[in-house]
């Protein structure tokens, strides 16, 4: 479920997310947290209408801060959502983020991109004859 929850449950995905559940897909709420300019008390609002309505089983974090300064907020609000429903937590970094949120995530996401620019060819000098 991206883009939020919405201000009310959307009545086409409330099927779509039982019959999901149902076959034991993990479903996400989808968390913006805005490189960590979003603030916790939203986060949270979000968190918990995804846990009512849609019986989410965790959570991705999508742009989720990557400096080192952001750790304690991104950490804070891991945490309770743990403590919310104990479900799955993807950090949605787009690239690489400070060692530390590996802490913090049950997976973190590195790359936002197309396939053609992640399997990029090396530059010239990375395949040089060996001396």
């Amino acid at each position: 479920m991206s883009n939020g929850p919405g201000s009310r449950p959307d009545p086409h995905c409330l099927p779509a997310a039982a019959r999901l559940r149902d076959a034991g897909v993990r479903l996400l709420g989808h968390l913006d947290m805005g490189r960590g300019t979003r603030p916790f008390g939203e986060l949270l609002s979000d968190a918990h209408r995804y846990l009512e309505w849609y019986k989410a089983g965790g959570f991705w974090l999508d742009r989720c801060p990557t400096d080192r300064a952001l750790l304690p907020a991104t950490r804070r609000l891991a945490t309770t959502l743990r403590a919310l429903c104990g479900g799955h937590l993807v950090f949605g970094h787009g690239s690489h983020p400070h060692p530390g949120y590996a802490e913090s995530a049950d997976q973190l996401v590195t790359f936002a991109g197309s396939w053609a620019d992640y399997r990029w060819p090396q530059v010239a000098w990375g395949h040089l004859p060996a001396p």
